[in-house]
């Protein structure tokens, strides 16, 4: 049986489509981050981190973190606000917990970088939060860029800055 041109035409599209695809690879759920294993185990701690936010669960953000955690908190030239591991685990979190009584954390995953065994996370996030300070209550809505640095610690990424 011979084909006719238009089935040619048909066969060429069809295998360079397949082919294409092949190629294109595959990437992280509503990402264009290609998915390696570190990729994916890194964009797994970012959403645990994410879930742990939204159900504000001091202990489970706690699993995430290394015990060499350290926050400067942008400022350089300052070192009143920077903390630890213990004051995260002792203040910061306890203090949020308490003020904030909800919490919609939305993440958009735009960079994962690794270099051996550190890694970073660059990501845009959009939040909507009830919260009581002083006694009154409110909310709030951001929208800021932030990254996520880790650490390789006993074959698990921990999150070392920038909660």
């Amino acid at each position: 049986m011979i084909a006719r041109p238009h089935q040619l035409s048909v066969i060429f599209v069809v295998a360079a489509a397949l082919a294409a695809s092949a190629c294109a690879g595959n990437y992280l759920p509503g990402t264009k981050i290609s998915e390696t294993p570190e990729t994916r185990a890194l964009y797994e701690v970012v959403m645990k981190y994410k879930r742990a936010i939204e159900s504000r669960e001091p202990g489970k953000i706690l699993e995430l973190v290394s015990r060499n955690y350290y926050e400067n908190n942008g400022t350089t030239d300052t070192r009143d606000d920077d903390y630890g591991y213990e004051r995260l685990k002792t203040v910061v979190l306890p203090e949020l917990q308490q003020n904030i009584k909800a919490v919609q954390y939305r993440i958009l995953l735009s960079r994962i970088e690794v270099d051996g065994e550190r890694a970073w996370a660059t990501y845009e996030y959009f939040t909507t939060y009830k919260f009581v300070e002083g006694g009154r209550a409110g909310h709030d809505v951001q929208n800021n860029y932030n990254r996520l640095d880790f650490a390789l610690e006993s074959g698990a990424w921990k999150i070392v800055a920038g909660l």
